[in-house]
């Protein structure tokens, strides 16, 4: 069998989602057989756009169980030194309070095409974001924002937010903070996993095939 390398935070998430989801889930306290969990693995809202753009940019991952829907970002030694914390940035907060709000506005109104949705919840949406607004129906964003939304549509409405840190070392992070340092009103839950560097660098063995 012929081994596949990977390289950073982006090969690690796939590794963390395809074959230690065990061990993710165990992270989490959540009980939920691995094989029953449903996985989307870098989902697009298009760019961190500016102030009034819809876009909003990409989590890292997905994962819906049969008690949550996990929105999760990532992170890696390399590119976030390990200290006693780990931070999000606000445009990663950014992007986990717009999806949980127009997930949770989608569904109240009883799951509606992306064109009603945005008459009904648009202006609320524009009050609620500061200028920004939900994307125009017909675009490729309004499209996939609707795609991931139907694909977690049967699973729990309850999200909950996650940071997967993945060290080489036996550096141990304990918390999440944002920008500027402080706790975070809405919380990550930490999830450490380490990962064996190839000399040390960047790459790693992921999987056989």
């Amino acid at each position: 069998m012929a081994t596949i390398y990977g390289y950073g935070e982006d090969s690690m998430t796939y590794w963390a989602l395809a074959s230690q989801r065990a061990q993710l889930l165990a992270n989490l306290g959540d009980d939920t057989e691995p094989e029953a969990c449903k996985a989307i693995y870098r989902p697009s809202f298009g760019r961190a756009g500016g102030p009034t753009s819809s876009q909003f940019g990409e989590f890292d991952a997905i994962l819906q169980t049969a008690h949550h829907t996990y929105l999760i970002e990532s992170k890696w030694d390399s590119a976030a030194p390990a200290g006693n914390e780990v931070v999000v940035n606000d445009t990663q907060i950014l992007r986990h309070r717009i999806f949980q709000w127009i997930r949770q506005k989608w569904s109240a109104q009883g799951r509606p095409d992306w064109a009603p949705f945005v008459h009904r919840a648009g202006q609320e949406f524009i009050q609620d974001f500061g200028g920004r607004t939900l994307a125009n129906h017909g675009t490729l964003l309004a499209r996939n924002c609707q795609q991931v939304l139907l694909l977690l549509q049967d699973g729990p409405l309850s999200m909950r937010n996650v940071l997967l840190y993945f060290t080489g070392t036996e550096a141990m992070p304990r918390a999440v903070v944002d920008e500027r340092l402080q706790p975070l009103t809405e919380p990550f839950h930490l999830c450490v996993f380490n990962y064996t560097s190839m000399n040390n660098s960047g790459y790693f063995p992921m999987a056989n095939a």
